[in-house]
Formats: structure tokens, sequence, C-alpha cells
């Protein structure tokens, strides 16, 4: 059984996080030359690890295309102790692979799917979503994310790093 951490009961017992880090960052110009953009530094850190660290104790499935052979040596050497599989995109597009990546969930299960260049504020939380379901009986639930204010954007193109709020 997966240790369930601090960090994961602030998000209502979400076990799976699916990260879309397929795309090749052509904004970033030269920060993805050599790396596919969740592993440009964010504060010092790979962006994708900033996921791996607000949701501690969940399984990752990352969708990756565009240099995943780098992707997989880094998470190999730097990610110990995190519970993670890469899965290579068929297609391309905003949800290649989500379809293959959700395939070994139940249906019960509940999943979030994010981008690897979100990066979210410490304060940030999920809502409760199974009060959500008792109240509404629906089969799904989603968040809005509230763009950040424009002193929080990134100024510079090469680093247009989403940050949510």
């Amino acid at each position: 059984m997966r240790k369930t951490t601090k960090s994961m009961q602030n998000h209502t017992n979400i076990k799976h996080i699916i990260i879309q880090a397929g795309g090749k960052g052509t904004r970033l110009e030269g920060l993805t030359r050599n790396k596919p953009k969740c592993l440009v530094p964010y504060d010092n850190l790979p962006i994708i690890f900033h996921l791996f660290r607000k949701f501690e104790g969940a399984r990752f499935t990352i969708i990756a295309d565009y240099k995943i052979e780098v992707l997989q040596k880094y998470l190999t050497i730097f990610a110990k102790g995190v519970d993670y599989r890469i899965l290579r995109a068929k297609d391309e597009g905003t949800i290649a692979g989500i379809g293959e990546a959700i395939s070994d969930f139940s249906e019960s299960e509940p999943f979030m799917i994010i981008w690897c260049d979100l990066i979210l504020s410490k304060a940030f939380k999920l809502p409760n979503f199974a009060k959500n379901y008792a109240q509404n009986s629906i089969n799904s639930t989603s968040t809005n994310i509230t763009p950040p204010p424009p002193n929080l954007r990134a100024k510079s193109r090469a680093n247009r790093i989403m940050i949510a709020s």
C-alpha cells in the first residue's frame, strides 16, 4: 500500500497524476535545445519536480515525446523515490496519450491531468471532490485555475511558465 503523505492529504486523495510533458517548448528557445520542457529549471529545480513535490506520494504517469530519452535518463538518476512511469505519446496534440494513461486506473479512482509547465503556488489546494460528487451526483469534476496577476507573469520570452495562484 502506498504511503499517504501530509502533502497528499491536502489534495483530496488523488493518487494518480497524469503529466502532459510531450511538447517541444519552442517558445523557450535555447532552453529546450538539449532537454524536454519539463526539465527546464524554475527556482533551481526542473519544473516537473515541483509537481513531484506538490503531490508527494502520488503515482505519476508522464506522457512524453520530445527528448524522451533525456527525460528517462534524468529521472532514473534524480527521481529516486518518485513513483512514476513514462509513456511515449503515439500522436501529437494536447491530449495525446491520455487514453493509454488512464487505461490502468479503476473507474472509481480519481486522477488529475496537469501540464508539465504549470507551477502551482504553495497555497494551492484542490477542491473537495468527494463533497462535490455527493452534492451533484456527477461523474467528473473540473476546477478553474485563476490566471496569475500580471506581476507574477514571466516577462522574458524564455521564461514563460504559467504560475497558478
